[in-house]
């Protein structure tokens, strides 16, 4: 059958081609798609050739956060069947093949009936913050700020909030965005293109400092901000992909604070739990998707163009100017 797909076919060029989808073979499953989400910090990293792995290659077939339904189930495979609504890392493409044995096989988690489509495809960028507050200590009513109000950060916001953080504070360069921060729970707001975002957290927190500064966004000279809104003993999770070098002040807002910076990245989740950890790439996501179908996490009010694949160039050249006419951008493949 013939499907249509996404393709990066060079730096910020972006088509959408004609495919031939084959069926599947022995242990593999056929999905097609409904809704695929845009994972915008790192389709962009990788459409503009920016992502700090060394030259780019082309074409790139981007997307991984993809809800479908089987429509085709290979010899040999159990538990699944035609109908069934699933999450899976798929493309942004109208048809895929899921592997599920084998050396790689493919993620696959079953979509609850209480969640629609869209919602659910939220649940990888989820999985993608929630690893950010893994291995945090517990710090009731401590102060936590939120650098970067994109899809991520607006997740992180939510986090921060269930995890007992006081307050959580949203920060961005527009106004927009913080609305939606609001939206999903901050309870200050920062708008560092008119006020100095430093001199604004400080006084929000009595001139005490962050316990918890998150970093979502894709500019490195948020790091120095972070540095010097945190408290003492601080911690500062880096969750947004960030190109580039930056100079800090290793002293005077590192070593006197006795701060704790650490990277995050949720491919490092492991793949295979264990009792001192049991948060998987695959747990983290079921978490996530158990919490929009409770409404325990709010991600519709964040879906701001739900559009056809055809508009995929248009999209991402959104994107990639910048602005504050969208938030979360997905993929409508009914």
């Amino acid at each position: 059958m013939k499907g249509r797909r996404v393709v990066f076919t060079g730096k910020n060029v972006v088509e959408v081609e004609d495919y031939e989808q084959d069926a599947p073979s022995a242990g593999q499953l056929l999905v097609k798609s409904k809704a695929s989400l845009i994972s915008a910090g790192t389709e962009i990293s990788s459409l503009t050739g920016d992502t700090g792995m060394g030259p780019p290659k082309f074409p790139q077939y981007p997307g991984y956060s993809n809800v479908g339904e089987i429509i085709e189930v290979g010899a040999g495979v159990e538990g699944w069947k035609v109908g069934d609504r699933v999450l899976t890392m798929g493309h942004h493409q109208s048809y895929g093949i899921l592997p599920l044995g084998g050396e790689r096989p493919g993620y696959i988690e079953r979509v609850p009936d209480t969640v629609a489509d869209f919602p659910a495809a939220f649940t990888i960028l989820g999985s993608v913050a929630i690893h950010g507050m893994r291995n945090l200590p517990s710090q009731l009513g401590a102060a936590c700020a939120v650098i970067g109000q994109g899809v991520v950060g607006q997740l992180l916001v939510q986090f921060a909030k269930a995890a007992g953080y006081y307050p959580v504070i949203g920060v961005d360069l527009f106004a927009e965005r913080l609305e939606f921060s609001k939206a999903s729970g901050a309870d200050e707001v920062v708008d560092a293109s008119k006020r100095d975002a430093v001199e604004a957290v400080m006084e929000i927190t009595d001139g005490d400092g962050v316990a918890l500064g998150l970093e979502a966004t894709r500019n490195p000279n948020t790091l120095n901000t972070l540095l010097k809104i945190a408290g003492m003993g601080g911690y500062i999770v880096v969750v947004g992909s960030l190109p580039g070098t930056v100079e800090i002040s290793l002293f005077k807002e590192l070593q006197f604070k006795e701060l704790t910076i650490r990277g995050a990245w949720q491919p490092r989740a492991p793949m295979q739990g264990h009792h001192y950890f049991p948060w998987t790439q695959a747990k983290n996501r079921s978490v996530v998707l158990d919490l929009i179908a409770n409404g325990r996490l709010k991600v519709e009010h964040l879906l701001t163009h739900r559009v056809q694949a055809g508009k995929a160039p248009e999209m991402y050249a959104m994107m990639l100017r910048g602005g504050t006419d969208w938030m979360a951008v997905a993929f409508d493949w009914s």
